[in-house]
């Protein structure tokens, strides 16, 4: 099981380099923020994967920098699911009302933490619940997000390949963060939903991959001039 997970860690961390090589040679500046996530995913999995083999799973040391990195990586994949509203809606009738309604919804998941879990604040439990709910929003969002996409008259095929990778990923990670919840730290219970986390991580990047992948963005067309 280590030597499989191990595996998997190796090649979602090639697979980011990957990704970040294709979106720098390709929609750089469009998908920054998508840039910006996966370089966070990948300094988070070798950060963990280094302090995991100093110092342990059940260290302080281990729980201070997976927690610390997880939240970060949740809120910047959240925002990356905003964004990708934003442009999915860009130029239409209803952009408005979606700012706001997507505003509303951000600020009620990002509350949400604090008035459901309870506290003690920012200890294992409430990080871990935090992790889920910002998942699970991210979700609720991506959902609208595709919803936005299929219902537009001018579909970006592209923007719907990466929306079916972001959704894959925070779906089924926010699943698995439940079931770690229901686990022992330690046991193979635990083993097997990381490991499935890592899968997803993969599956994720693999989309990713194909829909950066070169030729697939085309050069905007040159305004023609008119000569007299």
């Amino acid at each position: 099981m280590s030597l499989f997970s191990d595996v998997i860690g190796v090649s979602g961390v090639f697979l980011q380099l990957v990704l970040l090589f294709l979106l720098i040679r390709g929609p750089f500046r469009r998908f920054f923020l998508i840039f910006a996530y996966c370089l966070a995913q990948t300094v988070q999995t070798v950060l963990d994967g280094l302090v995991l083999r100093q110092y342990g799973y059940a260290s302080p040391q281990y729980k201070m920098v997976f927690w610390t990195d997880a939240i970060v990586v949740d809120l910047l994949l959240f925002l990356l699911v905003v964004m990708l509203i934003y442009q999915a809606m860009e130029g239409t009738l209803l952009r408005g009302m979606m700012s706001r309604l997507v505003g509303i919804v951000s600020l009620c998941i990002l509350v949400l933490p604090f008035v459901v879990l309870g506290g003690p604040f920012f200890g294992t439990r409430w990080l871990n619940g935090t992790d889920q709910i910002l998942n699970f929003g991210a979700a609720i969002m991506n959902l609208a997000l595709w919803t936005a996409l299929l219902g537009s008259k001018k579909r970006d095929k592209q923007l719907l390949i990466v929306t079916a990778g972001l959704g894959a990923r925070v779906a089924a990670t926010a699943v698995l963060l439940g079931l770690r919840q229901l686990t022992e730290s330690g046991g193979s219970a635990r083993e097997i939903a990381d490991l499935a986390a890592r899968l997803t991580i993969v599956a994720g990047a693999l989309i990713w991959c194909w829909a950066f992948r070169p030729g697939q963005v085309q050069p905007a067309p040159q305004p023609v001039l008119k000569t007299s």
